[in-house]
């Protein structure tokens, strides 16, 4: 009996069986492979949908720097229940080293900043040069702390 038929090529580039599925052949993987392309509606409709997902893209680094900044706007977006791990997600990527990491994080503390104020403090201190070496960001923090006093 030939086994052909049962075996596809998996992402990874190994024959695999085909009952075998996808995410099994990715945890074996020694490297895995790069996470499927992702949309900025996608995320934004994650926020919405599956925000615990969203969250875990966020914190893992799963994303390009460009749809990771979109994805952490969109985390703005998530319901109260997730606001907690969402602020803290969110203030982890301060420490990212592309600048636009950073400020769409500044811009999705600011959407929650709305219901809980005490998010202001937490990107107050990147006004300060020394704090944030780059003007979009300072700019966005004080677009958002100018927002929230309208």
């Amino acid at each position: 009996m030939s086994v052909a038929h049962d075996v596809h090529e998996a992402p990874s580039g190994r024959a695999q069986p085909q009952w075998l599925s996808w995410s099994t052949a990715f945890t074996e993987s020694p490297t895995p492979d790069p996470a499927p392309p992702v949309s900025e509606q996608a995320l934004a409709e994650l926020a919405q949908t599956d925000p615990e997902r969203l969250i875990t893209l966020i914190d893992t680094k799963q994303l390009e720097p460009s749809l990771l900044t979109f994805a952490a706007e969109a985390l703005g977006q998530v319901g109260a229940y997730h606001r907690p791990r969402a602020i803290r997600v969110l203030t982890s990527l301060f420490r990212h080293d592309r600048a636009v990491v950073r400020e769409g994080a500044v811009y999705g503390l600011g959407a929650i900043a709305e219901f809980a104020p005490t998010v202001r403090d937490c990107i107050k201190p990147l006004l300060n040069e020394d704090r944030e070496p780059s003007p979009g960001v300072r700019q966005a923090v004080q677009d958002v702390l100018d927002d929230d006093e309208r």
